[in-house]
Order: structure tokens, then C-alpha cells, then sequence
């Protein structure tokens, strides 16, 4: 860019006779002034020499003026009486200092020559990205300026203009870098005060949030880097309409007190928080935020099963946390099984670098669902707190090709399912269920599920089908988890059942599991499946794994497993251990090993060497049984090299059996 004004010929002559007038009146000056001193001397000679001089002065600018550029160049054609002052072209560019951040004070820069000239002005500009124009800021006329939220996104330039012997000289400066900063709305249901949004006493409207027109541009809409304030309660459905980016996010944030509450949250592709497709959204309950549903259940106003908390499908780069997502549904009797309780959900969610972190959902027919979508990846689900539900964690899938992950399942707790127990087993309950969805025949591949570091727990109620249930079947018909690739790994969680599950405590029945170090507790020994796997499942590794007080411990085949070993079994009943179709009573070990060709390195005992909450006491035979599974401590399965309670597992020597 051409950071000089375009100089005319005309506006060129008019520089070179002002630069010509100042050279005669200086010649005349320091000739008056040597004649002076010496007059006693040589008064007319020196005089007389003086005038000549500063007159061949005269004519030879003249005859630069119209001599060729080529010669008025070369050396010594012009007298020099003492060295010239810098020029503008010499002094470098002004440039802006400081960081371009909303509130804070950007100042200029420059040269010495600059510098010491008064009379500079300044004016600031606002540049779109590469390729657009920029426009002045009005008022922004000094040497300093403070970004304000219409600069959010944008570039800085700044041009100074100084007084020369010329005219003046203008400079513009490079571009800053892009300002950041977080612009602050504040909402209320109806507004408050002045409306302006500055703050809870002058919030604005929750309709006008909800107004696509107020999203994107201009100094009051809501665009990337603006936090959102909710003020008290809410109780009509908040809809986005723009995205953040990746650096400034858009962010809903519940200040103290703030909720949520209508008699019924919306249902399928809305919610009662929808982020409407858009991306980089960030939702944060803040201190207590919450959403509720405030009359739907079994003894309330409304039976309506679709209805959603937050609607947050192809939500990339999003965060949820510290939201309380609650009373969704009520469901307090066996005799209620009139809703859909996979459509009544607390948070649906999909896309990729996302978050759903430190939240607590309960009394939900589905807390969390992810429907995936082809290359879905980096997504976090940790430390949630999810009780009297029906479904914990849904991870679904309907499409064919692609992948998702890696998706990482850890730090939750997952328990209380009984209240949703019906006398038709209307609802089957899973702590965390992974599925195909509709039922095609898909069979999605995962770039790795990782599940651990979880606590599954009860009541889990008579309708329970596992507290992680990962899904098989192949052909029409069938919703399997994932193809026989896809790498599900499953470590360090504790899971309990108060009641018999049959189809295993963990059932997992697709992949390749990875299955280490977990401690699975039934609720009898007359009782009850603690593990069981079948194929599609294939190549299953099943290490330091303690399974304790079920009627069947272990359900598998030989052909299942690539390797089993090093685990701990206890208090199994008549069926403890089952080889494809034999089955063999806990007396029995020996048997099943032979026939498993497996487990040499396992043992059984035959009390639980657990307490109550899956850890062992001490002197337990399970603290030193274990194999060192270091090896497979490399990047997302880095904590299984950590027990759930933290202390860090030996590098060398036995490893303890069980999540502990």
C-alpha cells in the first residue's frame, strides 16, 4: 500500500520554489552576517564574494530544477554548505504499541523526526479483514486509543499527518492484529431500567435475544467474543442465532440466582436453550444456573415425553457446564409408561472439540445424548453427575462411512434408576448405552471410545439392562456400537447393581474392547450377570479386572478374547463362570480356565475382598495380583495408569486388581 499522499506536478513545482525561496534567504542571511563581523577588514571584497556566492547558489537550484533526475543525482553538482536534515523517506513508519484488546489503550509510535514536529494529527481506522475497505473511527483523533466492543474482530490502522517544508507528511500504519475482548449483554424475561443490556438493572428483553436481527453486526449485536448475562428467571426458550469463533466464543453465562423455567421445555430440534446449528458456543450455569421443567410428570399438569433441556446438535467447538438440567420429567410410579422417554432429554449434543463438563441432570428420561455425525471427534464427557434417569449417556449413530472419535467418558457418576421402573419394562435402563440408531444395519467405527475413571451405582430398579451396555447384532435390523475395528477401551470405573441384571453389569458386545482394571459388584451371589461379552465383539483384552457377588461372574467364549488374565473373581454362585454354552459353578475355576484356555494368572476367592463403595481393604489378595498394564499408558489412556482415587500405579512390580 502507498502509505505518501500522490504528489501532482503542480504540487511538486510548489515544493521545489518553496525549498528554493528558503535557500536564498538563508544565503543572504549568513552574507549579511560574515560581512558584518569582518566589515573593518575587508568590507567590499568580502561582501562583493559573499553575494556571488549565495547568487551561483541561486542559479545552480535553478538549473536542477530542470536538470534530468539522472543528473541532479550525481555528486558535487550542487554546492553543499552542511549536511542535509532526514527526509520523510528515511523515517520509519509510525506503528502501533500495545495489545489490541477491548478497554485497553493502544498508543503510537514513531521516528525521531516525527517526533520532534508539532501539529501532528491522527485519525485511527477500523479495517474488516484482507480485502475490505477500512473507515475512519469517528472521534478517534489522538494519539492513543482504547478498541471498544464495535472492534471486536477487526483490525487497527492509524495515520499521522505532520507538517513539512513540503506541505505536511502522512504515514499510515500496519495493521494490529485482530482485537479480541468480550463485549457484556445482560437479559432479563421482559428487560429492566434503560433496556441498554450494560447490566441486571438494565437488562434487555429476552425476545430481544431471541431476535435474529440483533445477531452479527453492528455496535449492540451479538457476535463473536459477547458474554451473555442471564438475570433471574427466564421462562420463555433462548434461541442463537450467530456463531463465535474458535478465540472468541459466544457465551450464555447464568449469574447467581438465574434460571431457566418453563411448565414444559420444547421438544426435538429446539429446547429450552437451542444453539440452532451454530458453533462455538459456550453455556456455563455459573454458580447455581439451572433449567427445569416445572410441571411435566406422573402427578403434575403435563405427561408430555419431547421435551429437551439444551438442543445442541452440530455444535462444534461448544462448551456446556455447571448447569443443572432437572424435572424434565417426574416419573414416580410403575404405572406410568405413557411417554417416549427416549425424546424426553436433558442435553442432546453432537460435532467436534466439544464439552459437556461438571453438570448435574436428574429426574430425566435421557440425560445425554449424542446423535454422532461422520467424523465427530475430540469430545470430552466428564465429571456429570446423572441420577433417577432412565438412560444415563446415549452415544448413537445413523450413518454409514466416516468415523467418530476419539470420544473420552470419564469422571461421572452415573446411578439411580429405579424410578423409572414400570411393571411392563416400558423403559430399560442403561448407565451409559452406545447404539446404531433406526435400526439400518449401520455399523459405525470409532477412532476410540475411552469410558473410565466413572462410578455407576443403584437403586439401578428391576428393568435395568446394564450400566454400560455396549451393543452388538449385525445385519437389518440391528443397532450395534460399533464395527469390530473400532477400539472402546474401559478402565478404573466402579459399577454396583442393587437389583439382579441379566445382561451383565457390563455387557459389551462390539469393538475391540480394551476392558482393564474395573471392579464390578452384583448385588448376590444367587443372582445376576456381573460381565458378559459375545461376538461381534473380537480380540478382547480383559486384564486386573475384579468381579464380585453375581450368580455368573463371566460370560464369554475362546474366540472372544485375544487376551485373559490377572483377574480377580469372588463370591459366584452355581453359574459363576460360563465357556460358550458350558456353564461351571464357582467351585469350579479350574474347569473354566482349562476350557477357556485362559485366566492362568487369575484367581477366585471366595468372599469379596471390597468394601462397600468397590475398595479393597487392606491385605486384600487383590492389591498385589495384578498385572503392569504401563505399557498401555500412552496418550488418551494415560490415567489408567492412575487408580480411580488418584494414587499413581507402579511403573514396575504388580499392579492391584480392581478400579482401586
Amino acid at each position: 500500500m502507498d502509505r505518501k499522499p500522490r504528489q501532482t506536478p503542480a504540487t511538486q513545482h510548489q515544493g521545489h520554489a518553496r525549498a528554493l525561496g528558503a535557500g536564498v534567504l538563508r544565503a543572504a542571511s549568513w552574507a549579511g552576517a560574515v560581512t558584518r563581523a569582518h566589515a573593518h577588514r575587508t568590507r567590499g571584497l568580502l561582501a562583493l564574494t559573499v553575494l556571488l556566492l549565495a547568487a551561483g547558489g541561486v542559479l545552480a537550484a535553478l538549473h536542477s530544477h530542470h536538470r534530468p533526475s539522472s543528473q541532479a543525482s550525481r555528486p558535487g553538482l550542487i554546492p553543499r554548505l552542511d549536511s542535509p536534515a532526514p527526509t520523510a523517506d528515511a523515517e520509519p513508519a509510525p506503528r502501533i504499541v500495545g495489545t489490541p484488546e477491548v478497554g485497553r489503550t493502544l498508543a503510537v509510535s514513531f521516528g525521531a523526526q516525527l517526533r520532534a514536529v508539532r501539529g501532528r494529527s491522527y485519525e485511527w481506522h477500523r479495517c474488516a479483514p484482507p480485502g475490505h475497505p477500512c473507515a475512519a473511527i469517528e472521534g478517534a483523533s489522538g494519539p492513543s486509543f482504547s478498541p471498544t466492543f464495535e472492534d471486536l474482530g477487526e483490525t487497527l490502522e492509524v495515520t499521522v499527518r505532520a507538517p513539512a517544508a513540503t506541505g505536511h507528511i502522512t504515514e499510515r500504519s500496519a495493521a494490529t492484529s485482530v482485537v479480541i475482548g468480550t463485549r457484556n449483554v445482560y437479559i432479563s424475561q421482559s428487560g429492566s431500567g434503560r433496556a441498554t443490556g450494560s447490566d441486571c438493572a438494565n437488562a434487555r428483553a429476552a425476545a430481544w435475544f431471541d431476535d435474529a436481527s440483533h445477531w452479527g453486526s453492528g455496535s449492540h449485536a451479538i457476535r463473536a467474543g459477547t458474554m451473555i448475562h442471564l438475570c433471574a428467571l427466564i421462562s420463555t426458550p433462548l434461541i442463537f442465532h450467530a456463531s463465535g469463533t474458535h478465540d472468541r466464543p459466544i457465551t450464555l453465562y447464568f449469574e447467581p440466582g438465574a434460571k431457566i423455567a418453563l411448565p414444559v421445555c420444547p421438544g426435538r430440534r429446539a429446547g429450552c436453550i437451542d444453539t440452532n446449528g451454530n458453533s462455538h458456543i459456550w453455556i456455563d450455569g455459573g454458580v447455581n444456573g439451572s433449567i427445569r421443567n416445572t410441571e411435566n410428570g406422573t402427578a403434575l399438569a403435563h405427561h408430555q415425553g419431547e421435551s429437551y433441556g439444551i438442543e445442541a446438535s452440530d455444535c462444534n467447538g461448544c462448551r456446556i457446564e455447571n448447569l443443572t438440567i432437572a424435572d424434565l420429567y417426574t416419573h414416580t410410579s410403575p404405572t406410568d409408561a405413557t411417554i417416549d422417554a427416549t425424546e424426553n432429554r436433558g442435553i442432546t449434543f453432537s460435532g467436534s472439540n466439544l464439552t459437556i463438563a461438571h453438570n448435574t441432570l436428574h429426574d430425566i428420561g435421557w440425560a445425554l445424548v449424542a446423535e454422532w455425525s461422520a467424523h465427530d471427534r475430540f469430545v470430552s464427557i466428564a465429571h456429570n453427575n446423572v441420577y433417577r434417569i432412565d438412560h444415563g449417556l446415549a452415544l448413537t449413530a445413523a450413518f454409514s462411512g466416516g468415523s467418530i472419535g476419539p470420544i473420552s467418558v470419564y469422571g461421572n457418576a452415573f446411578h439411580g434408576y429405579a424410578n423409572w421402573d414400570t411393571g411392563t419394562d416400558a423403559y430399560h435402563h442403561d448407565g451409559i448405552h452406545c447404539f446404531s440408531a433406526d435400526a439400518r444395519g449401520y455399523t459405525p467405527h470409532y477412532n476410540g471410545l475411552y469410558i473410565y475413571d466413572n462410578r455407576f451405582g443403584g437403586p439401578t430398579g428391576v428393568d435395568m439392562t446394564a450400566q454400560i451396555f455396549i451393543e452388538g447384532g449385525s445385519g437389518e435390523g440391528s443397532t450395534p456400537c460399533a464395527d469390530s475395528t473400532s477400539k472402546i477401551w474401559i478402565f478404573d470405573n466402579v459399577a454396583s447393581a442393587s437389583s439382579p441384571i441379566y445382561n451383565g453389569i457390563f455387557g459389551v458386545y462390539a469393538g475391540t474392547p480394551r476392558v482393564y482394571s474395573n471392579t464390578l459388584t452384583g448385588s448376590h451371589a444367587s443372582t445376576g450377570v456381573c460381565y458378559r461379552t459375545a461376538p461381534p465383539a473380537a480380540r478382547e483384552r480383559f486384564e486386573d479386572n475384579l468381579l464380585a457377588s453375581c450368580n455368573i461372574l463371566i460370560v464369554g467364549s475362546p474366540a472372544t478374547f485375544a487376551r485373559l488374565d490377572y483377574n480377580l473373581y469372588a463370591s459366584g454362585g452355581e453359574n459363576a463362570f460360563v465357556c460358550g454354552a458350558r456353564f461351571y459353578a464357582f467351585r469350579q475355576f479350574a474347569k473354566w480356565r482349562r476350557c477357556m484356555r485362559a485366566d492362568s494368572h487369575s484367581h477366585a476367592v471366595r468372599h469379596p475382598p471390597v468394601n462397600g463403595d468397590g475398595r479393597p481393604p487392606n491385605g486384600s489378595r487383590s492389591q498385589t495380583r495384578g498385572v503392569n498394564l504401563s505399557r498401555s499408558c500412552r496418550g488418551p489412556t494415560e490415567d489408567l495408569c492412575s487408580a480411580l482415587n488418584g494414587h499413581r500405579r507402579r511403573s514396575r512390580g504388580m499392579w492391584t486388581i480392581g478400579a482401586y
